[in-house]
């Protein structure tokens, strides 16, 4: 619960049950990605760690259709290397 002030008033107001159960999601895929130390690159295919890496849902869509030319298997669920 969080307040705000409307006319020198505070006022308390509940958060809707879709906002809290987003942010418990988040909650959960940010702690699976702290206990996951190392990923593999879809592209160099070695172990790295996960300050070395990008999560491939973050590419943009023209730089995904050049590396799906290359890289057929390579999917949005995975990492690409940053340094190459």
């Amino acid at each position: 619960m969080f307040t705000f002030k409307f006319n020198g008033v505070d006022n308390p107001v509940r958060r809707p049950k879709i906002i809290y159960h987003l942010v418990c999601i988040q909650k959960e895929k940010m702690t699976m990605l702290k206990r996951q130390k190392d990923a593999i690159c879809q592209i160099c295919k070695n172990p790295k760690n996960r300050s070395e890496l990008l999560p491939a849902e973050l590419v943009r869509e023209p730089l995904v259709n050049l590396i799906k030319r290359t890289y057929p298997d390579w999917t949005a669920g995975g990492f690409i290397c940053m340094k190459r």
